[in-house]
């Protein structure tokens, strides 16, 4: 299907890749936004990246593994030379897993909206955030099939708009 990254601030940004130019891409969602957001990039390498990202609200912190605030938690899926016509389908799917393995395995939420990273860092010994999350999505997408978001080849980029 694509590859799933964990990318947030347990205690620093951390992405859940070794790949520099990937680990770089992920460090821009480290950002002062607020709340919940979605959204898609298509990439000059052909890569278009779905991401759900959780931030803390103007009145509700959330803070990293140590209680520093200013913390997010984002989770990215990356589809090479494929994209999905009804990205809605992947921010429902991406929803879901953060629901149903994120929410407070991962990242505890209180009862007054604040947030707190349950782990240090995304790669831990015995126990791989990343790799967690991701069977937690597999079995999503084998349990409720109606999550699966179709795909389709990615078109060219149209040279229309450059010179000539």
């Amino acid at each position: 299907m694509a590859d799933l990254i964990i990318h947030g601030v347990p205690n620093g940004h951390d992405v859940s890749t070794c790949d520099k130019n990937t680990r770089d891409f992920f460090g821009l969602f480290y950002d002062a936004s607020n709340g919940v957001k979605t959204n898609v990039i298509r990439r000059v390498n052909n890569d278009v990246v779905y991401s759900y990202l959780v931030y803390g609200n103007q009145d509700k912190k959330f803070t990293d593994y140590n209680g520093r605030p200013g913390s997010y938690f984002g989770m990215s899926l990356v589809f090479h030379n494929q994209y999905a016509p009804d990205s809605k389908s992947v921010f429902n799917l991406l929803k879901a897993t953060y629901d149903a393995y994120v929410k407070n395995k991962v990242i505890k939420e209180f009862p007054d909206g604040s947030k707190r990273w349950l782990y240090k860092e995304l790669s831990t010994p015995g126990d791989e955030i990343a790799m967690y999350i991701s069977k937690g999505m597999s079995h999503l997408l084998q349990t409720q099939p109606e999550l699966n978001p179709k795909v389709q080849t990615l078109p060219p980029v149209s040279n229309q708009n450059q010179k000539q």
